[in-house]
């Protein structure tokens, strides 16, 4: 692990903002142009392979086309002294899945009006990607940041935008996983039927795992309680979703409409764009 100080090319370490499967995130400040970053070091086990660093290059320059309000900017990546990294925008808030957390434990849900916005927004970034050949394929509340801004985007909005971050990363996981335990590539609640059952995915498979996260944000609990790949399999060929106004009767009927869509079985019954 990195220490406060230390630096990679010209970005200086300042603390460790979490760790995930493939990496370490941490808070650096670009010593050149005084800015601050977020900084993904991948791990080292990852690093020294050559078919991984190939991939990760390869994915990072088509996440860095993207250029989108609610798509987390990546400003640079590369290799520096057996290091694996990528440089990006640094998002000062938490992500989806800690407001998720920190409103449980007061037995309370997002507000309603902020959940609408969020989503639309992650949905339009979706859609852009979508547009230039780009599929996440791990869309969750810890891959949705939430940004407070000076003021709304739009009168009477919230103050907030949903940054969507690690694109194309679920792709390298994925890779790592099928060679080395044969497990799925993305986070098991939120897997579209597709991803779970091994058939070929596009952008509706985002589709649907937004459509997951929006049930969560507005009932508070899983469409599907999911808990290992044989469950997954199981529960997506066999158990049908429970209408969120069963589960939270506050829910609108127009809300649950879009959800249900979004969670169709199969794909070809969902929106067939994030757009729409």
């Amino acid at each position: 692990m990195l220490q406060p100080g230390q630096q990679i090319e010209n970005y200086r370490i300042d603390s460790v903002l979490g760790e995930g499967g493939m990496g370490t995130i941490y808070r650096a400040t670009d010593v050149n142009l005084m800015r601050p970053v977020a900084v993904k070091v991948m791990h080292g086990n990852l690093a020294d392979d050559p078919t991984f660093q190939g991939r990760f290059l390869q994915e990072a320059r088509a996440a860095a086309r993207l250029d989108h309000p609610s798509i987390v900017r990546i400003y640079h990546f590369g290799r520096e002294s057996g290091l694996l990294y990528i440089v990006m925008e640094l998002i000062d808030g938490l992500s989806l899945g800690a407001y998720l957390r920190q409103l449980a434990r007061l037995n309370q849900v997002v507000r309603l009006e902020e959940t609408v916005s969020l989503i639309a927004q992650a949905a339009d970034a979706l859609g852009y990607a979508h547009r230039q050949g780009v599929i996440h394929r791990d869309i969750k509340p810890d891959n949705i940041l939430v940004k407070r801004l000076d003021q709304p985007d739009r009168p009477g909005d919230p103050p907030l935008r949903a940054m969507v971050t690690d694109f194309g990363l679920a792709r390298l996981m994925g890779m790592e996983q099928d060679t080395q335990s044969g497990l799925m590539m993305g986070t098991l609640p939120y897997m579209s039927p597709e991803q779970v059952l091994g058939l070929p995915v596009d952008g509706r498979s985002d589709i649907y795992s937004l459509g997951v996260v929006l049930y969560q944000l507005t009932t508070g609990r899983l469409p599907l309680e999911i808990r290992s790949p044989e469950q997954a399999v199981q529960a997506h060929q066999y158990e049908e979703v429970v209408a969120p106004r069963e589960t939270h009767a506050g829910v609108p009927v127009a809300i649950e409409t879009i959800i249900m869509r979004a969670l169709a079985r199969r794909a070809e019954n969902r929106y067939q764009t994030a757009e729409e």
